[in-house]
């Protein structure tokens, strides 16, 4: 359930980086490269030196959640490469949506830390590269919520009401629920998520569903709470001192976010020629240092940031790793009820313009 400590590691594994010289962009049968990727989540500098050092272009897409991803994936949309969370890989790998990587086009692989190679998700990485790892909990600026939080019942303090945002995420909202009410994260029991259900339901317009765009939405000072990411917490962190970021007392998640290939990409050995790239020892560090959050790349270790190395938001503590959960990929029938219960709750729920006028 933890994420293992690396500095042992560091120091018994050596660092190294290799150039994916099997591969040239010549192989490629187009000079485009099509990414889809979450929001605040590269950055910037690698994409234009990848199209430099490789004579390509890169179109860049945005989503806000795993959904999205999926519904264009399944509509037939066309991308190279692809960043979903860990849980979403075995459905796109069964309806075929996602192909096997050529790992002998990837020779930086042999620079992720051994924790994170062959994982249940996917066995022997077949489909899927580590790309960063993340945890989800609560973000806020004190200096709005005049205290500090601990718990995901703080969500639903009255005092709160219409200033918290929350993820478009039926899985992991409904997970926390579980969490703040005592169950698994990654509960089927019909009973549990009655109860679930009952306590959504008492609460209208206490959130505004914000989709991906909670730490903008704290940034600006529309909301004081929000459900986020670590790394686009602590990126507000930087030049906020009032802005926090908690894994509550009940717990959390801990996600692994991964770099695959959609079976639609006509540019396979360019998509493998730019996973090869962020695997880089520096271009890893220089990916992590610009959003904060933490990479699975040994090699890149002696380049990151240190103050983000013992920064506990980015790297959690023992005592914190200890309340992380791996979120479930669900049958489809409780999904269905997850989906059904978070629904009704969107209904009684606030959006911001702001929100809308994204949509």
């Amino acid at each position: 359930m933890r994420v293992l400590a690396w500095v042992i590691l560091w120091i018994v594994v050596g660092c190294t980086s290799q150039t994916a010289s099997i591969l040239t962009p010549t192989a490629t049968s187009t000079r485009q490269l099509t990414i889809y990727n979450w929001g605040t989540y590269i950055a910037p500098q690698l994409l234009t030196l990848f199209e430099q050092q490789y004579g390509v272009t890169i179109r860049y897409d945005e989503f806000d959640n795993d959904d999205a991803l999926l519904a264009e994936l399944r509509a037939g949309a066309a991308y190279d490469l692809v960043i979903p969370s860990d849980t979403l890989i075995p459905l796109m790998r069964n309806e075929r949506l996602i192909a096997p990587i050529n790992h002998a086009n990837i020779p930086n692989f042999v620079n992720i830390a051994p924790e994170f190679i062959n994982p249940t998700y996917d066995p022997q990485n077949r489909y899927s590269v580590p790309y960063q790892w993340a945890t989800v909990g609560i973000g806020y600026n004190i200096s709005a919520t005049g205290r500090e939080l601990t718990s995901w019942q703080d969500l639903f303090d009255p005092m709160f009401a219409g200033r918290v945002g929350v993820f478009d995420d039926h899985n992991l909202m409904i997970g926390a629920i579980l969490l703040m009410l005592g169950y698994s994260p990654n509960s089927t029991n019909v009973v549990e998520l009655d109860e679930v259900r009952d306590f959504l339901m008492s609460q209208p317009n206490q959130v505004v569903v914000a989709g991906d765009l909670g730490q903008d939405y704290l940034a600006n000072g529309d909301l004081a709470v929000v459900v986020e990411f670590n790394g686009d917490i602590a990126q507000l962190m930087r030049d906020n001192p009032d802005i926090r970021f908690i894994i509550p007392d009940e717990g959390g998640y801990i996600l692994m976010d991964s770099m695959v290939i959609p079976t639609s990409s006509s540019n396979r050995n360019l998509a493998e020629l730019f996973i090869n790239f962020i695997l880089d020892a520096q271009n890893g560090a220089t990916l992590s240092n610009e959003i904060r959050y933490a990479s699975p790349n040994l090699a890149s270790r002696p380049f990151l940031n240190a103050s983000d190395l013992i920064d506990p938001v980015i790297y959690p503590p023992e005592d914190v790793q200890k309340r992380l959960f791996y979120q479930a990929f669900v049958d489809a029938q409780t999904d269905a009820l997850y989906a059904d219960i978070w629904e009704n709750f969107r209904q009684i729920s606030i959006q911001l313009p702001s929100e809308q006028t994204q949509e």
